[in-house]
């Protein structure tokens, strides 16, 4: 507001029925234009992005709307208390970054005098094409990494810092074995081992789908035959595979 305690996003002689002010259109003109630059910000972990989900009430789609809480942006409230707000960011983000990020693209916003998209209606879930909230921290690196407006900003040093650390959260999450990774990558065997010169078990890989038959050779040998000619190291630790 003003020095008069006035909401200066608020018109209740806006042309288009929203009763937002040309400023806050400004505003919101700003936010669009570089959410997806400053996303890392909202959203700085791996796991952020798994919060992005269809139905889930967190948006997944940089688009404006008026009281929807599909859209990344959400025009609420009346008179003094008409507000933007912003849906992007989840718990696990820096509140302090985030409200920098998002001041500075709404006030870009104005100096630029950036008008924004049309308002969406509807379910922004649905809406292929509308620009889609970085899916993942690559890329949303990568786009910090990119934006000239960022460094402008926040400070080059400062995007720098950050964009290394999202790198090293990425190497260490894209190194790491999950307990979910385990058990889809090895296989169960189907029946009991038994080291006789007539067993042949089989065995089914989940990863791959694939069978593979394990038995004793005519020397003595272990072998395990694949469907798909994979060899599978880790059934037999010693042996030879065929």
């Amino acid at each position: 507001g003003d020095s008069k305690n006035k909401n200066l996003f608020y018109d209740a002689r806006d042309k288009n029925g929203l009763k937002l002010s040309q400023m806050g259109y400004w505003f919101v003109g700003g936010l669009q234009a570089h959410a997806r630059a400053l996303a890392a910000v909202c959203a700085p972990t791996v796991n952020s992005y798994k919060r992005y989900q269809p139905g889930s009430w967190a948006p997944t789609r940089i688009a404006w709307s008026m009281d929807n809480r599909t859209a990344g942006f959400r025009v609420v409230g009346n008179g003094k208390s008409l507000r933007i707000e912003c849906r992007i960011p989840g718990a696990d983000c820096n509140p302090y970054l985030v409200y920098a990020a998002a001041l500075a693209s709404g006030l870009d916003g104005i100096r630029q005098r950036r008008e924004p998209p049309a308002v969406f209606s509807g379910n922004a879930y649905e809406a292929e094409s509308v620009p889609h909230v970085p899916r993942t921290l690559d890329e949303a690196t990568k786009r910090l990494e990119q934006s000239d407006f960022a460094r402008e900003a926040m400070g080059a040093d400062v995007i720098e810092h950050y964009v290394h650390f999202f790198r090293q959260e990425q190497l260490a999450y894209d190194r790491a074995v999950t307990d979910w990774d385990r058990p889809n990558q090895t296989a169960s065997l189907n029946y009991i081992w038994t080291v006789s010169p007539t067993s042949v078990v089989e065995a089914t890989v989940t990863a791959s789908n694939d069978v593979v038959k394990i038995g004793i050779d005519r020397d003595g040998e272990r072998f395990a035959r694949s469907k798909y000619g994979i060899t599978y190291p880790y059934l037999f630790p010693t042996g030879k595979e065929i």
